[in-house]
């Protein structure tokens, strides 16, 4: 569909075909890259690899993807209310379990 899509995109910025196209699942290298040096320098204060960054949309994606690492099947947590509705199913559906929020 680039070529339908280029003409349209284009009209007011640059919007390359890597934009409108599938990237890696953590986010695309050059991105992990810029995050990757600003944080180095801004904010850890030694260097990191953007091969150790990830880029996740969305804050339960990137909660689901946290707590799957920090977490094992079982282990709980608080989450403040008034909150994200969906943010129990984000974290509880790896854990295989019906998700009491939702039934």
């Amino acid at each position: 569909m680039w070529d339908v899509l280029e003409l349209q995109l284009n009209r007011s910025r640059h919007v390359g075909p890597v934009s409108v196209a599938y990237d890696s699942m953590i986010g695309p290298l050059t991105l992990r890259g810029q995050i990757a040096a600003f944080a180095s320098a801004d904010v850890w204060g030694r260097t990191v690899d953007a091969e150790n960054v990830i880029a996740l949309a969305r804050a339960g994606s990137i909660l689901e993807a946290l707590f799957y690492v920090i977490s094992n099947p079982g282990d709980g947590a608080f989450v403040p209310t008034p909150s994200y509705a969906g943010i129990w199913p984000d974290l509880e559906v790896r854990d295989d379990r019906a998700c009491p929020h939702t039934e």
